[in-house]
């Protein structure tokens, strides 16, 4: 099975800090905010072997686009399949 390298955008790093940092500082709850950043990270990790496994989302203009989208918990991953 091929393997696929994960890049996060520096957008989304972001995203990952602001939600750890709102959950640790704003809720009061640092240890939810670590273990859900871990969650998403790992199932992030897991798009590295079986990405074409969710289906282009249905709106434009990002069905065109291919982006994909996946949930955790209560968040959307959204990702495309680069071409090399």
């Amino acid at each position: 099975m091929d393997s696929y390298e994960i890049i996060m955008t520096p957008d989304a790093t972001e995203d990952l800090y602001g939600l750890r940092n709102y959950i640790a500082d704003a809720l009061l709850v640092p240890d939810i905010a670590l273990s859900y950043v871990r969650i998403i990270r790992e199932e992030i990790s897991k798009l590295s072997e079986m990405p074409s496994r969710t289906c282009p989302v249905d709106e434009e203009p990002w069905h065109s686009r291919g982006i994909r989208k996946i949930i955790v918990k209560n968040f959307y991953v959204y990702y495309s399949l680069l071409q090399s």
